[in-house]
């Protein structure tokens, strides 16, 4: 017997952006060490809701958070992200993966973080992805 195993969502968009950005800082946590001056930009993803449609296909909202040494560089890297992914309809960056149709849904909004002061873009997008054999 075989069974099909559902994708993560949010792992194939990490793996779309750090495809279409070579070498960018990207991921669902924040590193420990994690230094804004010392390491530049940094990309959190995170699935914050959505709904899976069929067995391979997910409608996944994803937050993007974006942790920067200054406010300029942050929003310019959120502007970046966004284009890519609104952009990655039907794009074959990540193996058995194509995605679909996008939307954003909040943001750009400037939260700095309320810990360390370090300078924080948010935004929210919508994405249809689906899994391919």
């Amino acid at each position: 017997m075989s069974y099909v195993i559902f994708g993560d969502a949010q792992a194939a968009v990490i793996s779309y952006v750090k495809a279409e950005m070579p070498g960018t800082l990207a991921g669902s946590r924040l590193p420990v060490d994690y230094s804004p001056a010392k390491h530049g930009p940094f990309t959190r993803l995170t699935r914050e809701g959505g709904t899976p449609q069929f067995p391979v296909q997910d409608l996944a909202l994803i937050g993007i958070e974006v942790y920067a040494p200054t406010s300029e560089a942050g929003i310019d890297r959120l502007n970046t992200v966004l284009a890519l992914l609104v952009a990655a309809r039907r794009r074959n960056k990540v193996p058995g993966v194509i995605f679909g149709s996008t939307a954003v849904y909040g943001g750009p909004m400037y939260l700095e973080d309320p810990d360390t002061h370090t300078p924080r873009w948010t935004a929210s997008i919508q994405i249809s992805v689906r899994w391919t054999v």
